[in-house]
């Protein structure tokens, strides 16, 4: 079969592919995260035999005035290929909503022209959201919503205006999508779509493919050095490393914490490793392969998110990949886990300071023993959220379609 001959999906993402970024000069790239899971969401339809073809805005916030052409580029080349069509875009905080809507529709009916997909997902909701489900509905495609953040679950902030558009999206959406997968069934419910499918997060191939990626053993901490902890993501009040880094204070064990990221509060996170008792290193961004490989040598991996700030039903994806390769997890967000894997995580309580230093410091006095333990909780990771086994439970479901 070619790749002509093959089902296909059509997948809209604001998301950044590997040259644009370049390209673009893209310097504040928010959608990393979002968009090392849609690629591998992709890889894993094509996996189950499906070609995929990602359109996005790609949308930049440098505010440069510069206006970015259309751009193709392959990522994926194999018998069922993904490819990801960069939509132009302009530099201009007030024009490029409306420059946005106008070439995601014109790329939407170049495509729609050219081949009638098997299969539409949508990414969060949007006007382009929107454009594409109506669409893909009138010519009788399936829809997948695939959802991750809603205004109207956020606990604090988020005017009544925002909250009252996303509600309108909400409902006409849950006509729209055959089917609507996302974190928590908290998200889940805002859709009111047919069926839902709880997806925590997703692995991509270089975690569950290659091996360095993959710690295995059972080894504790090694003799003479402290329990090392990993962080990675956002450098942000709501991500709660800052406030994490000065908890640790309050712990009398050798611990040693590796931090990886970006964002406003650099300089607060500096501020507190200098005065921190513990070997805290702050890295910054780095390659994806340095990360993982830095995610497997840790002992165990924090995910200290204040619940408070942010969305109900929200879930920070990068714990499923902290269970993929470290497989020690200690969260903040263990309410909010979904049930197949809440067994495998490891509660923190952020809220009290007091509170968390004692969990850490018991986490700490039993690492050798939770060591043992890892490969399990790595293979559980691997055979529920690998790229291939998400995709084939998001095809299952739509199959079902009635």
């Amino acid at each position: 079969m070619t790749a002509e001959d093959c089902p296909s999906v059509l997948y809209y993402a604001d998301i950044h592919a590997p040259e644009v970024t370049k390209l673009r000069a893209i310097k504040r790239n928010y959608s990393a995260a979002g968009t090392s899971k849609v690629l591998a969401i992709a890889a894993g339809l094509n996996e189950n035999g499906y070609s995929v073809r990602i359109i996005s805005p790609a949308s930049v916030c440098e505010r440069a005035g510069g206006i970015h052409p259309r751009h193709h580029e392959v990522v994926e080349r194999r018998r069922h290929p993904t490819s990801i069509v960069s939509v132009s875009n302009i530099d201009n905080r007030l024009l490029r909503p409306f420059w946005s809507f106008c070439a995601v529709a014109a790329e939407l009916w170049t495509t729609l022209r050219h081949a009638r997909p098997d299969l539409v997902i949508v990414y969060n909701l949007s006007l382009e959201s929107l454009l594409i489900g109506i669409s893909a509905r009138l010519k009788n495609i399936p829809v997948v919503l695939e959802y991750e953040d809603s205004a109207t679950t956020f606990r604090t902030g988020r005017g009544w205006r925002l909250k009252s558009v996303f509600r309108l999206y909400e409902i006409i959406f849950g006509f729209l999508a055959d089917m609507v997968f996302a974190p928590s069934e908290t998200l889940a419910r805002t859709v009111k779509s047919q069926r839902s499918l709880h997806i925590a997060g997703v692995l991509g191939g270089d975690i569950t493919k290659d091996r360095a990626f993959s710690r295995t053993d059972d080894a504790g901490p090694a003799p003479g050095r402290g329990v090392r902890l990993i962080y990675a993501g956002g450098i942000d009040r709501s991500k709660g490393i800052v406030d994490f880094v000065r908890t640790l204070d309050q712990v009398d064990r050798k611990i040693e914490l590796d931090i990886y990221g970006g964002g406003p509060e650099v300089s607060a996170l500096e501020d507190a490793i200098r005065g921190s008792r513990h070997r805290v290193r702050f890295h910054g961004m780095v390659p994806r392969s340095e990360l993982l490989l830095a995610m497997c040598s840790a002992d165990m991996a924090i995910d200290p998110h204040h619940p408070e700030m942010h969305a109900g039903g929200s879930w920070p994806f990068k714990v499923i990949e902290y269970l993929g390769t470290c497989g020690t997890v200690l969260t903040s967000s263990y309410r909010d886990a979904p049930a197949d894997i809440r067994p495998h995580l490891f509660p923190l309580d952020v809220l009290d300071r007091k509170v968390c230093a004692e969990q850490i410091a018991a986490y700490v006095d039993q690492a050798e023993a939770l060591a043992h333990s890892r490969e399990q909780r790595i293979a559980a990771a691997h055979q529920l959220y690998s790229a291939a086994s998400v995709a084939s439970r998001i095809l299952d479901l739509v199959r079902r379609r009635v």
